[in-house]
């Protein structure tokens, strides 16, 4: 069974219990205590006591500046856009997010009875200038091309695209939410992860779902991470976790930052096995280096995140399908040697892949032959297929349904990416880089392998 799970909102309540129901790896220090949590939080409250504060808003100016106001519960917006239904309902939107993002961080919503922020969704700055949206006297608003966020008050410019829009409006909401709430927005990869890992939604005019992953393109109109993290890939620009646990805030100059922190913030939200140090990083932003404590949660497993990160982004298309991931955290059975008279695995398209339980050893040439005929989903269709694949169709630029080898290595850094990867087809060699446990996979998109039937026999030889 995979590790991965769906459960977008109560991530924080339900992973725990999914993480000991697998039996996974006891961290080298227990997830924050109820206590640990309440002080952090206390301390939080005691920074909010010295905000400095905005500059009133020239609200008898609005109807000459071309702005007008929307007060929901949680969020006062103004804006210069027209007023239509799309537009009309964003500060619906923005209050039917706020219970939930209690739900998400395990937060009793009566705490924010009395919480209001200021919004500012543009089309032109100069107007909200005048208006006071930027009147701060401790630092001048930096210039910015998409949204940003200070203290109780967030600015989005107009996109001309309902879907992001909403989608900017929400990540700085998010921010707004977590500056409040744990008084700080560090460590920077989770921050902006998170923000973009939450503002992904499904809204029907009066429900909303945060957190989702995107089945389509067109669903997320706009987003582009998912795509622009492909063109990365297809590359070779794969940065390491460890990278990404240093990124800096100038970083964020460029969208590929946010895309490569979602992403690893999505692979954590969704896998058990990292789920207590996941769920204690809100928690732990008024520290020093936050990245310490998560590390330390994260204890022996640090080495199995590397491997799958490499594979969560190399697999990572939309409707991505986390029951049948790629799962370097699941060893195989035994993890033995391979014998010197080799030995024959049965690999299930229907599983996609398969942890053979099998150690190689570095430097020493191993022989694979695979034979059998098995079936694929392609286009909303099943197609017969070999080990050589079907040119039919392509993914990571090899035909679908090619039988790939993989080197899981026993150990790893966070500052690598472990993984290596050979096509084999029906007949094939592989020379592991590292001592590591084989994994066999057939080169199918995650979300096709559901639709896949039949089995693969694959036999290695020393």
């Amino acid at each position: 069974m995979n590790r991965f799970h769906r459960f977008p909102l109560l991530l924080s309540l339900l992973l725990p219990l999914a993480a000991a129901a697998f039996a996974l790896e006891t961290p080298k220090s227990p997830p924050l205590s109820d206590q640990d949590r309440t002080a952090n939080l206390d301390r939080a409250k005691e920074a909010r006591r010295h905000w400095p504060s905005f500059g009133e808003l020239k609200i008898l100016y609005m109807d000459d500046l071309g702005i007008r106001a929307l007060s929901g519960r949680y969020v006062d917006l103004y804006t210069d856009l027209p007023s239509n239904e799309k537009n009309d309902e964003i500060i619906h939107l923005l209050d039917a997010a706020v219970p939930r993002l209690c739900e998400f961080f395990h937060l009793d919503p009566r705490q924010y009875d009395d919480w209001k922020i200021s919004a500012f969704l543009m089309t032109d700055r100069e107007p909200f200038d005048i208006f006071g949206a930027f009147d701060f006297s401790e630092e001048e608003i930096p210039e910015f091309p998409n949204g940003f966020s200070l203290y109780d008050r967030i600015w989005v410019f107009d996109k001309n695209q309902v879907y992001y829009n909403r989608f900017l409006m929400l990540h700085e909401l998010v921010h707004a939410f977590m500056l409040h709430t744990f008084g700080s927005l560090e460590p920077r990869w989770f921050t902006e992860g998170i923000a973009e890992f939450l503002a992904l939604h499904r809204w029907d005019g009066q429900t909303i779902e945060l957190g989702i992953f995107p089945d389509t393109r067109e669903e997320v109109e706009g987003f582009g991470r998912i795509d622009r993290i492909r063109s990365f890939v297809q590359s070779g620009e794969v940065p390491s976790v460890e990278e990404l646990l240093a990124i800096k805030p100038k970083a964020f100059d460029d969208v590929s930052s946010y895309a490569w922190c979602w992403a690893l913030v999505t692979l954590l939200a969704r896998h058990p096995q990292y789920a207590d140090a996941f769920g204690a990083l809100p928690f732990l932003a008024m520290e020093k280096d936050p990245n310490k404590p998560f590390l330390e949660l994260l204890g022996n497993s640090a080495g199995r995140l590397a491997a799958d990160w490499q594979n969560f982004v190399e697999w990572l298309d939309y409707g991505f399908d986390f029951d049948h991931a790629p799962d370097a955290s699941v060893p195989g059975f035994g993890l033995e040697p391979l014998s010197d008279e080799g030995t024959s695995f049965t690999l299930d398209a229907e599983n996609g892949c398969l942890a053979t339980g099998v150690i190689l050893e570095p430097g020493k040439e191993y022989r694979f032959s695979a034979s059998g005929r098995f079936r694929v989903g392609c286009q909303g269709k099943v197609y017969p297929c070999e080990a050589n694949g079907i040119t039919l169709s392509y993914f990571n630029a090899r035909p679908l349904g090619t039988l790939l080898a993989e080197i899981v290595p026993e150990k790893a850094s966070l500052n690598e990416l472990p993984i290596q990867t050979e096509p084999i087809g029906a007949k094939g060699t592989l020379t592991p880089k590292k001592r590591g446990e084989l994994h066999l996979r057939l080169n199918l998109p995650t979300n096709q392998i559901k639709n896949s039937r039949g089995t693969c026999t694959v036999t290695v030889r020393p």
